[in-house]
């Protein structure tokens, strides 16, 4: 698995370059300080996962999420940041990140279980944040389910628990499957699902399967 690792903080780059040279399965392709650096190095170099900061010098992690996704969809983006804003993560999410983890409670063996999921097409949230989510959802005066998603998510929300695939939904409401599964990964953060059985359960409680 080859890893390219964005972080503007250079003891924390390197931490992150020793902990992944621990795993002979795992290359890391290239250390960048910045969004710039690492978009120049394509389509010469390109990763099967970056790990990613949100903060960086020059742009945001989702402003670089946007800008990998116009040029791969191929390549997954974990986060790695200490930021537990729920705007922020969806805000990831949708941009088309793949996980969300946080420095303050992520150690190595997570770290590089994290990758390896999210290499094999999984979604992986943060612990922490899932709770967090769980509990937004468990109170109902936080927000209701008509203003946690909106509409298109809904809508999408309701042809994957019929049972389409990302392309399936993509070709009935003529979107890009790219569309489909950033919408997806912002639906299983919002509702605090971590697969397809939890989304069906969400939905099942909220009525929206009808």
């Amino acid at each position: 698995m080859k890893v390219a690792i964005i972080e503007d903080h250079p003891l924390m780059a390197d931490s992150l370059k020793n902990i992944l040279a621990e795993d002979t399965s795992i290359e890391v392709t290239g250390v960048h300080a910045d969004g710039r650096s690492f978009l120049s190095s394509l389509p010469d170099n390109c990763p099967d996962v970056i790990l990613l900061d949100y903060h960086l010098p020059d742009m945001t992690g989702a402003q670089l999420c946007r800008q990998v996704r116009s040029y791969t969809e191929q390549t997954k983006i974990l986060v790695l940041t200490g930021f537990e804003k729920p705007g922020l993560i969806t805000e990831m999410l949708e941009s088309g990140c793949s996980g969300y983890l946080l420095k303050g409670s992520t150690d190595g063996t997570t770290l590089i279980q994290t990758l390896i999921r999210i290499s094999e097409g999984e979604i992986y949230l943060d612990p922490n944040i899932s709770k967090m989510y769980a509990k937004q959802l468990s109170n109902r005066q936080v927000v209701s389910v008509e203003t946690r998603l909106t509409i298109r998510e809904r809508e999408i929300l309701k042809e994957i628990v019929g049972g389409l695939s990302s392309k399936e939904i993509s070709e009935k409401l003529f979107i890009s499957k790219r569309t489909v599964d950033n919408h997806r990964n912002s639906i299983m953060a919002k509702t605090g699902s971590r697969n397809l059985a939890g989304l069906i359960q969400f939905a099942q409680n909220s009525n929206l399967t009808s």
